[in-house]
This record gives structure tokens, sequence and C-alpha cells, in this order.
């Protein structure tokens, strides 16, 4: 097993120096499907991070992550969750937010998904940030993903909503995401 003490969930090809990247693609340290019970000792790992990749469990399977999560993590340890921010595409979609739109084509770069960018509408963009073509089984905001995580294990006074953070997170996907971190 590694000597990082950092794990990096759902990294697909954002792979990410000094963490163990783990999913289920060929280009993650280890190919490993996060529903299962994590390979690691209680309170062995000091910083997890996710990113637009719990939505893609079901509520079971999310629950069980984030118990697995809570169990793995040292004291102090700390699960910073960037999920995607679903009220502002369905708010961007109600008012025709056309700056919204325009930002989404420009930082999502949807030419090769349906058709090139420019004729996209706004419900287009609302449709793959909700389903990301099927892949998407939960919805979440900060209360629904807070609460989850109160019943995982941590306490509500360490689960804080946070901002963007270059060091870590994808810039692209800044305008799109919700921030989380709890600290066990």
């Amino acid at each position: 097993m590694p000597t990082e003490r950092k794990l990096h969930f759902g990294c697909g090809f954002d792979y990410k120096e000094g963490f163990i990247n783990l999913d289920m693609v060929k280009s993650a340290d280890y190919y490993f499907d996060a529903r299962n019970k994590l390979p690691f000792r209680d309170g062995t790992i000091e910083y997890i991070y996710s990113s637009h990749f719990v939505e893609h469990l079901n509520n079971e399977e999310l629950m069980r992550h984030f118990k697995e999560s809570f169990r793995v993590l040292q004291t102090d340890g700390i699960y910073r969750i960037c999920i995607p921010d679903f009220v502002s595409a369905i708010k961007a979609y109600i008012t025709m937010d056309n700056e919204w739109l325009e930002s989404a084509k420009r930082d999502w770069g949807f030419d090769y998904l349906f058709a090139p960018a420019y004729l996209l509408s706004h419900a287009e963009y609302l449709d793959r940030a909700l389903h990301e073509f099927g892949t998407h089984k939960i919805f979440l905001d900060y209360k629904k993903t807070k609460k989850m995580l109160i019943y995982s294990g941590f306490q509500e006074d360490n689960i804080n909503l946070m901002s963007y953070d270059p060091s870590i997170d994808r810039k692209e996907r800044k305008i799109y995401s919700i921030y989380i971190e709890a600290k066990k």
C-alpha cells in the first residue's frame, strides 16, 4: 500500500501529485470502486478530495462512501468535496442567464458533445448539468450534502461551505461548483 496519506476519489484524468488517485479508469493509481469498503486502516488518512464525483453515487452508496471516508480519516482530517452547483444551473435556466450560458460554453467546451457550442440552448446545458448523460444519480446541494455528512459521523460545526481553492480545484469548474469541507 502506498505511503501517501491523501486520497483523491473519482480522479478521472485529473491526476493529483501527492495523492492516492482512485477511480475506475486506467489513469488512476488504483482501479477502485468507491462504493466498496476502503482498503485503509481506521484514522490513517489526513485528507480526502473529490470533485464532481459523489453525485455519481446513489443515496445509499454515498452514505456508505461518507461513512467509510469518516472511518479512515484521522482526527482533524479533512474531506473536501466539490459538487456541481445544480441550483445555479436551474436559476440560470429560469432567468435565461446568457452570461452563465456563455461561461458554460467557454469552460465546458461542448462542441464535441452535441453540436457547435453556439447552437446549444439553455435547456441542453441544464440537461447536461443535471444528468451528465445519465451518470448523475442524485441531486445534491449544500444542505443535503451536509445532512448526509452528519449522518455519516461528521459533527455539524465541522462542516463548512468553502470557496474555490486554486491549489486543488479545477478552474474550469469554479462557476459551476459548490465546495464543502468536513473535518473529523
